[in-house]
C-alpha cells in the first residue's frame, strides 16, 4: 500500500471509532448538495486497491448504485428500497424486512452506515469520498453480540 493510502487508511480508521455512533447535525445546503453529487451514481470496487482483513478477497468486484430520489434527501439503494439520509431505520430491501439500515452524513465527504439485522447492530461502514467525487474508501467494520466492532476491510470504489 503506497503512503498516501496509508495515510487515508489510518484517517479513515481513526475517524471511524472517534465518530461511531455519533449523529451530527444537517449540513448547510451548499455542503450537503456537494456531498449529493459525490455520493449519488454507481460505485464498483477496485480489489487490486483494497484490503480484506477478515475472510477472503472476493473473486469479483462488488457494486453499489445510490439513485436520486425526489427532495434530494435520501437515495433508491440497488434500484430497490429507498433509505433517507436522516439517521433513522429503513428496511435494507424491499425483500428483507428482517434486515435495517441507518445512514448518517457526517459531513459533505462522509457517510456512515448501521446495519442491523432482526433489531441487532451487526456492522458499521464508513464511506468517505475524495473530494472530486471519482474515488472514495469504504471502512467495513463488523459488530459482535457484545457490540465490539472488528475492522473487516478497507475497499477502495471508484465511480463509474
Amino acid at each position: 500500500m503506497s503512503t498516501p493510502m496509508r495515510h487515508l487508511f489510518g484517517l479513515i480508521v481513526l475517524f471511524t471509532f472517534c465518530n461511531a455512533g455519533r449523529v451530527f447535525a444537517d449540513l448547510k445546503e451548499d455542503a450537503y448538495e456537494r456531498f449529493y453529487n459525490r455520493y449519488v451514481g454507481t460505485w464498483k470496487a477496485n480489489i487490486a486497491k483494497s484490503r480484506y482483513l477478515i475472510g477472503e478477497t472476493p473473486k469479483e468486484p462488488r457494486s453499489h448504485t445510490y439513485s436520486a430520489i425526489p427532495g434530494r434527501k435520501g437515495i433508491r439503494y440497488n434500484g430497490d428500497a429507498i433509505h433517507l439520509l436522516d439517521g433513522k431505520e429503513y428496511p435494507t430491501s424491499t425483500k428483507n424486512s428482517s434486515s435495517t439500515v441507518i445512514r448518517d452524513v457526517l459531513d459533505e465527504f462522509t457517510i456512515v452506515t448501521t446495519t442491523k439485522q432482526n433489531g441487532r447492530v451487526t456492522g458499521r461502514n464508513t464511506f468517505v469520498m475524495a473530494p472530486d467525487g471519482r474515488s472514495g474508501a469504504f471502512i467495513v467494520m463488523d459488530i459482535d453480540e457484545r457490540g465490539e466492532g472488528a475492522v473487516r476491510s478497507f475497499v477502495y470504489y471508484e465511480k463509474q
